[in-house]
């Protein structure tokens, strides 16, 4: 099935924006007015190299993370595997849930993805005033103990 829109295009604009600025609703940028619905929300998308992960939040929680290494968990559930990403984990913790079904292609594609690069690229975006807009943006290393367990997750 072809998709309606360009995920490369998409994260090279996105990746342009200055931080704190609002994300245009047209265009490719349609996708993410779309798909929002509430916080807490994930679009995950490829530029053929790198996996990239869209995280709906509010503002004050973007506000609440700090420049701390995040703790990364990966939790299987029945088919789905649960990427817990656990921002401040010495202080005021904000826990990001991303939920992978291991029946969609794209999804085990993530998952190899992580295990082949030790890294995650992570966006916050948040709604204000009606808009949403780019927040901070992050790269997640994950240790190499927590990719030797993702190989057996992607079987589930």
């Amino acid at each position: 099935m072809k998709k309606g829109y360009d995920e490369s295009d998409i994260i090279a604009r996105y990746l342009i924006l200055s931080v704190e600025s609002p994300i245009p609703c047209e265009g490719n940028f349609q996708l993410f007015y779309d798909a929002f619905t509430d916080r807490d929300n994930t679009i995950l998308l490829s530029d053929g190299n790198e996996f990239h992960v869209f995280y709906f939040t509010s503002y004050d929680i973007v506000e609440e993370v700090g420049d701390d290494a995040p703790v990364v968990i990966f939790e299987p559930f029945e088919n789905v595997v649960k990427c817990v990403i656990i921002f401040n984990p010495e202080a005021n913790q904000t826990a990001a849930i991303i939920a992978l079904d291991m029946k969609e292609k794209e999804h085990r594609d993530f998952l190899q993805k992580i295990c082949n690069t030790h890294s995650l690229q992570f966006h916050f975006i948040s709604m204000l005033y009606g808009e949403l807009y780019r927040m901070k943006s992050c790269v997640i290393s994950i240790p190499e103990e927590v990719c030797a367990n993702i190989s057996d997750l992607k079987q589930l």
